[in-house]
């Protein structure tokens, strides 16, 4: 579960591992994409969308810091969170892409979760 104020900037830290033993997963030429979305069942048009990598910006997206042990984060800025409503409840989705492979992936192995937002 994430919980974020609004308005709020925030790097999320994830280190990637394979369940079974624990081991980081190679993210090298992966790409890792963030969702939040207003229904878990949505597929497009997201309140917020993010792909991540070895070269993204930092600061607007987050970035892959360390790919051969699954670290990454994932940069919300102001703009990401200030018009969510406090009365609603968020969902957010995290995929990863390699090659031809796209799976969901989270930092508690649930596929879809929800996001909370605080008030100040």
């Amino acid at each position: 579960m994430i919980k974020i104020k609004i308005g709020e900037q925030k790097p999320l830290n994830y280190t990637l591992k394979v369940k079974s033993t624990g081991l980081p997963v190679n993210l090298v030429n992966s790409t890792i994409v963030f969702q939040i979305k207003e229904n878990e069942n949505q597929v497009d048009d997201f309140l917020c969308e993010k792909f991540i990598t070895e070269t993204s910006n930092p600061d607007e997206y987050g970035q892959i810091i360390d790919a051969q042990n699954g670290r990454f984060f994932i940069f919300l800025k102001r703009e990401d969170t200030i018009n969510l409503d406090v009365n609603k409840d968020y969902y957010y989705t995290i995929w990863r892409y390699f090659g031809n492979i796209k799976e969901v992936i989270s930092s508690s192995g649930m596929k879809i979760e929800a996001f909370i937002v605080c008030p100040d």
